[in-house]
């Protein structure tokens, strides 16, 4: 073993404690990174062990064209002819066919006349397919149901909802509401698993009049004669069909399927992923600076081996190699973390949707991505002290008044005011400039905003002294108001003094402070400006609703579909109702992309909702007419009497005109059509997002509330009606949920930010250990000594706070300016939340000072005065 490797080893020993509070940073970022490719790898094989059972048994199947390419939405806008059937049937090549329908929108009554909704899941309406080739489910008890007055639930969802076989089941479908015998259970695919789904059987012969197809289905599955060729048996049945229909063959269905899943649950490992990554970024600062004061304080270490032969090359790579040996620790650790991170996230994401099949899937990815991030991070961190370290001039250090050279100052100054300005501007031009596509323009901001983050961190080195000075003048009385009662109690003497020495402590390091501060700094910068742009979104959204809104109900479903559109009708029966109108999405697309059109009934909607019509009329939004938001209007230059050429996924190519231009999009998007277009192109049931309605004069709005609740139980049992106030009060409450998500993500940042603190005061009283010696020796107390660190501590995690407060409003508000009027028209500032943050700050330094100042209480006063 060489001597480089056995110095390195003894050091590490000798530092263990330190350098593993530092691996645990490395530990906290690597186990979010390596989770995140963990859980994508496993919901990516839950959901594609699902669409294999969705699409089981369906050699090829034949629907309608989707014009967009593949069909994203959850019922397809057309139905398949029944009369397509005998068609298929007669191709050669095709052993079976036969019509089928997996229909959301279904609500399945329960025995306590309760609506059953599945969580993070939808009810599907299917057909009992015959042919046991070709049918997913597959018998568990009883018998199929044969009938109109028959019904079979999977087994799960009989359980749930609380019937036994025999027992009548009420079903609430898109059209009409049915009550059928339950005659049978069943599973479904080859694993059993319907992740979450409550799913209702019917025989073939009235499912599709029972769902609202009217005698037709949504597709025709078909199984494949032995030895057919899948692709050529699919392009010989796409002959035979008229046009708008299509084959597809199983490789391809399948495929289709999992990016349907695969698109929805990619967002949620991005999301993950980028906030690990923030976690590493944070790491670097804590690493950089452990390994900046361990080279410091071993200066007459270093310098004793300089002397006795060792070249600077050894040195640099003994302070390398220990860098290594805390990445790999850290690494190896952090993928047991992962583990646990992508086991617990796996179980949240699985009560959200009502379970995910398989259990954890293992990959070389998140080993080797992990590993690889952990100890590059390391090694970068730790390449600045060792190269520092290397060109220590050993006479100068042994001496004892060697001071541990960071840099040149006005260089290292310019450098940071360089780093601020370029990253202050790269923000600047990504968010409001927008160079580029999406993703382009969103990276050169978030590269600009780490440039932003190094520049400050570099800066606030020269704030520390006068900050801290004003911070401890302000913190003084505050802290003599909350230690009073303790100093009553415990009967002890209070001596200002503590203060202002534990002020000089950290003002007398403004590196070492700026350091340590600077990991919460960022992690409180990014909480301050998402909790600036949240509050701005909200602000925003409380004015448009009370500006913009006139009606006086609000419906909404709780499925995972929406309101059958035959609601509408039921709630205009009530007594005391004016006017109802449904609000549904339409997709099309114009020259500049796809677009989603707000689906409305023009004859009432214009009573409910105030969207500033400048131009046009609501009479005047008839068939193949749209509506405009000013924007969009502006980029298509439209205005009225413009014909837009508008492709739909049901028909293709066909031209509507536009009849008005408003300036309000807040609650209906950019554009907005008639339902009579809607149904002119689409032959399956329609649902509403929500439905809203005006009282009648002189109606009392209490009354009526609870008369539509009861007319809708029995119509609608999974209908929620709010009025007006709490309709706000929800939509406030759904942005407060997702910037207490972001927060939540951060704290990782935050709680890697006390570590660093905790981490930099531990090797501040190594490095102080004669200093605090002779301070005891002199009468202070292990009290006071306790005091002094939790001082400097709580100072130190201030001064952190105050600038990532600054830079967080900043941050956030160019965030907020950036946004469409829509979603943000005006900067909030919440002064509240943000005074929260900074207690919070208080009460993080006292937590990490809580190790520290024990350790420098219990300290021996004559082996400290002995320290060289």
């Amino acid at each position: 073993m060489s001597i480089t490797l056995k110095v390195t080893l003894r050091s590490l020993f000798a530092n263990k404690w330190r350098l593993m509070l530092t691996a645990f940073a490395v530990v906290l970022g690597v186990g979010f990174v390596s989770g995140s490719f963990m859980l994508r790898d496993t919901l990516r094989s839950s959901f594609t062990s699902l669409a294999k059972d969705i699409n089981s048994g369906v050699d090829v199947q034949v629907r309608a064209r989707n014009e967009f390419g593949q069909d994203s939405s959850p019922n397809p806008t057309r139905a398949v002819p029944a009369s397509l059937v005998p068609t298929v049937r007669g191709v050669r090549g095709v052993a079976a066919a036969e019509g089928n329908i997996n229909l959301l929108g279904i609500t399945i009554v329960g025995k306590d006349g309760k609506a059953k909704v599945p969580t993070g899941a939808p009810t599907i309406g299917y057909v009992w397919v015959n042919d046991p080739n070709i049918s997913v489910l597959k018998l568990a008890a009883g018998r199929k149901p044969v009938g109109t007055g028959e019904l079979a639930l999977d087994t799960k969802a009989m359980v749930e909802a609380g019937y036994q076989l025999g027992d009548t089941v009420k079903v609430v479908t898109p059209t009409s509401k049915i009550q059928a015998r339950l005659v049978g259970t069943f599973t479904f695919g080859k694993t059993g698993s319907t992740t979450g789904a409550y799913l209702v059987a019917f025989d073939p012969a009235v499912a599709s009049d029972v769902l609202g197809l009217k005698g037709n289905y949504q597709t025709i599955d078909i199984h494949a004669a032995d030895g057919e060729d899948l692709a050529t048996l699919a392009r010989r049945i796409s002959a035979s069909l008229p046009k708008g229909f299509e084959a597809i063959d199983f490789v391809a269905l399948n495929k289709e399927t999992v990016s349907q899943f695969v698109g929805f649950t990619e967002p949620i490992s991005n999301i993950l992923l980028g906030f690990a990554l923030i976690a590493l970024f944070v790491s670097m600062f804590i690493i950089t600076n452990t390994f900046q004061i361990l080279a410091s304080q071993r200066l007459r270490e270093l310098a004793l081996l300089r002397a006795l032969g060792a070249s600077s090359g050894q040195i640099r790579t003994m302070i390398t190699l220990e860098g290594l040996a805390v990445g790999i620790f850290g690494s190896i650790v952090g993928i047991g973390f992962g583990v646990l991170i992508a086991i617990l996230i796996k179980a949240v994401v699985g009560s959200l949707f009502g379970g995910l099949q398989g259990g954890l899937i293992f990959t070389t990815l998140p080993f080797v991505v992990g590993i690889a991030l952990g100890i590059v991070v390391t090694l970068a961190s730790a390449l600045a002290p060792a190269l520092r370290a290397a060109r220590i001039p050993p006479v100068a250090a042994m001496s004892g008044r060697h001071q541990f050279n960071v840099g040149h100052t006005r260089l290292r100054s310019a450098i940071a005011i360089a780093a601020t300005t370029l990253g202050l501007a790269l923000v600047g031009v990504g968010l409001f400039a927008r160079p580029g596509k999406t993703q382009a323009w969103i990276s050169l901001a978030g590269f600009g905003a780490i440039t932003l983050f190094l520049g400050v961190a570099g800066l606030s080195r020269l704030l520390a002294r006068p900050v801290i000075t004003a911070l401890s003048a302000a913190l003084r009385p505050l802290a003599r108001l909350v230690s009073w009662p303790f100093t009553i109690v415990l009967r002890r003497t209070r001596q200002h003094i503590i203060a202002p020495i534990a002020r000089e402590n950290v003002a007398r390091t403004p590196r070492r402070t700026a350091a340590a501060a600077a990991a919460l700094m960022i992690g409180i910068a990014l909480i301050a400006s998402g909790t600036v742009v949240g509050a701005s979104i909200k602000t925003t959204v409380n004015k448009q609703l009370q500006t913009s809104i006139k009606a006086d109900l609000f419906f909404s479903d709780k499925s995972f579909v929406g309101t059958p559109e035959r609601i509408e009708q039921s709630i205009a029966g009530v007594p005391g109702i004016a006017a109802v109108s449904g609000y549904s999405l339409m997709q099309y697309r114009v020259s500049n992309g796809d677009k989603t059109a707000g689906v409305v009934d023009h004859t009432a909607f214009g009573e409910l909702l105030d969207i500033k019509l400048v131009k046009g009329s609501w009479k005047n939004l008839t068939e193949d007419k749209i509506f405009l938001y000013k924007d969009p209007a502006r980029d298509l230059k439209a205005s009225i009497g413009t014909k837009l050429n508008v492709r739909l996924a049901s028909v293709g190519i066909k031209t509507f005109t536009v009849a008005g231009i408003y300036n309000d999009a807040s609650n209906v998007g950019n554009s907005v059509l008639d339902v009579s277009t809607y149904r002119k192109y689409n032959d399956t049931p329609r649902f509403d997002v929500f439905i809203g309605a005006t009282l009648k004069d002189g109606a009392d709005l209490a009354t009526v509330k609870s008369a539509t609740k009861t007319f809708l139980l029995d119509q609608a049992p999974a209908l929620e009606v709010q009025d007006r106030k709490e309709f706000q009060k929800a939509q406030a409450q759904q942005i407060d949920l997702l910037v207490a998500i972001i927060n939540a993500l951060l704290f990782l940042a935050i709680l890697i930010a006390v570590f660093g603190i905790a981490n930099t005061l531990a090797l501040s009283i190594t490095e102080r250990t004669r200093e605090l010696g002779l301070m005891r020796a002199v009468g202070m107390l292990r009290s006071q000594t306790r005091s002094m660190i939790r001082w400097e501590s709580v100072l130190t995690s201030v001064f952190g706070v105050v600038l990532g407060l600054v830079l967080g409003v900043a941050l956030g508000s160019m965030l907020a300016g950036a946004l469409p009027t829509t979603f943000a028209d005006e900067i909030t500032i919440p002064v509240g939340q943000l005074a929260i943050y900074v207690v919070a700050g208080i009460l993080a330094g006292i937590l990490a000072a809580a190790l520290p100042a024990r350790r420098a209480a219990k300290m021996n006063i004559l082996a400290a005065i002995a320290e060289s």
